[in-house]
C-alpha cells in the first residue's frame, strides 16, 4: 500500500566518531518540511564483447549520499544541535560562530509502511551539514534548509536495540513580522524596508573516497564561505557608494517567537563588503528596489564570519555520570544496609550543572522506603542514602528542574 509522507519521521542522533552510531541512541526528531537524503550510485557498464550486441552487466562502482532537508524556523533542541554541525562548532554560553570541528551524526528516515506490521528504515551515519539557507520574506514564515551528506545509507527492518526519540517541543513557528533589531552598517535600520532576506552558508565539504569502501570514509572541512542577498526599497546612495568604496560594514538581525517568554536567534555578520548594490526600475507599477549582494568576510576582531546567539534553552537534556565508588554498602543501626551513590549531573556538553535543584525517588518494581537523606551540594553534586531492606541493587532516579521543565536520568 502507499505509504503517506506525513507519518515518515526524520530524526538524529549525535556522534562521537564520525560514521559510529550510538550504543543506545537517543533520537532528535526533527520538525522538517521535507527531505530529499538519498544514496546515489555511481554505476558503469562492462565493456565485455557480446556477439549479442547486448551490455552485460551494470556494475555498482561507487556512490554518494546527499540531500537537502527544508524546515520552517523554530526555537528547538535539535535545531541548536544541527546549528552547530552547520557551523562546525559548539555552543558557548548561547552564542556560536564558524569554527572547524567536523560534527557527524547518524541520521534516520523512519518509514512506516504498514505501522505496527511493517516499519522500514533508512539510516545514514557519518552525515555531515555542508551548508544551510534561511530565508525571510514578509508575509511569511521564516524557512530554512540544510544541504547534508553522509557516509553511506543502510536499509533496515527494525529499530536500533535500545533507541529511544526525543520529541521536539514544539515552541511556535518565526515569521516575517516578528523581525527585529535589523542592523545595517552598525545602525539600526528604523526607516528601511528590506522586502528579502536570504542568508547561505557553504562548508565546501568533501567525501573522502577510497579503494575498499562504498561511499565516504570520512569527511573534510572546506572553506567556509557565507553570503548574504537582501532586498531593500530605495531611498538613498548608501548602498551604492558602500559598494564603490568597497566599505566594510556590520549587519545584524534577530528572529523571535510569539511564545512566553519569548525564544529568539540573533544572526550577526561582523564584516561584509557588498559586490551587488543594483537599484532598478525594472518597469511601470513597480517600485525602485535595490538587489543587494554581501560576502562576509572573516573579521579579525571576531575571528569569524558569522556569529549566531540564542535565547538560553529553557531544558538542556543532561547527561547523569557517576563518579568514585558507585555503591558502597554500610551498617545502619538497625542492621538494614544503606546504599550510597554520588553522581554529577552534567550537562549535553559534560560540564556539571551548577546548583541544579534535585530530588530523589527509588524503583526496584517492588515499593521501597523514600530515601533516608537526599543533600544537593552547589556544584551539582548529590549523595543519596537509599535503604534497600532486600540488600539488592536499587534503581535510584534523579529527576533536576529547569524553567518548570524536568528530566528523568536513570542509573543503577
Amino acid at each position: 500500500m502507499p505509504l503517506s509522507a506525513d507519518l515518515v519521521r526524520l530524526a538524529f542522533v549525535p556522534e562521537d566518531a564520525y560514521g559510529v552510531t550510538p550504543a543506545n541512541p537517543e533520537f532528535q526528531v526533527m520538525r522538517v518540511t521535507g527531505e530529499s537524503v538519498n544514496f546515489a550510485p555511481t554505476t558503469t557498464n562492462s565493456n565485455e564483447m557480446n556477439p549479442n550486441r547486448g551490455v552485460t552487466d551494470l556494475i555498482l562502482t561507487g556512490g554518494s549520499v546527499s540531500g537537502d532537508i527544508p524546515f520552517e524556523l523554530a526555537y528547538e533542541h535539535w535545531l541548536n544541535l544541527f546549528l552547530a554541525m552547520a557551523m562546525c562548532n559548539t555552543w558557548e554560553a548561547d552564542s556560536i560562530q564558524v569554527g572547524k570541528t567536523l560534527l557527524s551524526a547518524t541520521l534516520e528516515k523512519y518509514l512506516p509502511v504498514d505501522p505496527g506490521t511493517t516499519e522500514l528504515y533508512h539510516r545514514v551515519p557519518g552525515t555531515i551539514v555542508d551548508g544551510f539557507s534561511l530565508n525571510i520574506a514578509p508575509n511569511a514564515v521564516i524557512t530554512g534548509t540544510f544541504s547534508v551528506l553522509g557516509k553511506s545509507m543502510d536499509p533496515d527492518e527494525a529499530p536500533l536495540v535500545g533507541a529511544t526519540c526525543i520529541d521536539p517541543a514544539y515552541n511556535p513557528v518565526m515569521a516575517a513580522p516578528t523581525v527585529t533589531d535589523i542592523t545595517l552598517a552598525g545602525v539600526v535600520a528604523t526607516t528601511e524596508c528590506f522586502s528579502n532576506m536570504v542568508v547561505n552558508l557553504a562548508n565546501n565539504n568533501r567525501a573522502v573516497e577510497c579503494i575498499g569502501f562504498l561511499g565516504a570514509k570520512e569527511m573534510v572541512l572546506g572553506r567556509a564561505e557565507v553570503s548574504l542577498n537582501f532586498s531593500l526599497y530605495f531611498s538613498d546612495n548608501d548602498l551604492l557608494q558602500m559598494l564603490l568604496d568597497q566599505e566594510a560594514i556590520a549587519i545584524s538581525f534577530k528572529l523571535v517567537d510569539t511564545a512566553e517568554p519569548a525564544n529568539w536567534y540573533e544572526f550577526e555578520f561582523p564584516r561584509v563588503k557588498l559586490s551587488q548594490a543594483n537599484a532598478d526600475a525594472t518597469g511601470t507599477g513597480a517600485d525602485v528596489v535595490y538587489e543587494a549582494v554581501g560576502q562576509a568576510l572573516l573579521d579579525p576582531v571576531t575571528g569569524t564570519q558569522m556569529i549566531i546567539t540564542r535565547s538560553p534553552e529553557p531544558f538542556v537534556p543532561a547527561v547523569t555520570t557517576i563518579d568514585g565508588a558507585v555503591v558502597t554498602n554500610n551498617a545502619a543501626a538497625d542492621g538494614v544496609a544503606i546504599n550510597t551513590v554520588r553522581f554529577t549531573a552534567r550537562d549535553q556538553n559534560g560540564d556539571p550543572m551548577q546548583g541544579v535543584p534535585l530530588t530523589f525517588s527509588v524503583d526496584k518494581g517492588t515499593a521501597l522506603p523514600a530515601p533516608v537523606s537526599a543533600n544537593t551540594a552547589a556544584d551539582g553534586t548529590a549523595t543519596v542514602n537509599v535503604t534497600d531492606t532486600a540488600a539488592e541493587v536499587v534503581n535510584v532516579t534523579a529527576t533536576y528542574n529547569l524553567v518548570q521543565k524536568s528530566q528523568a536520568v536513570s542509573f543503577v
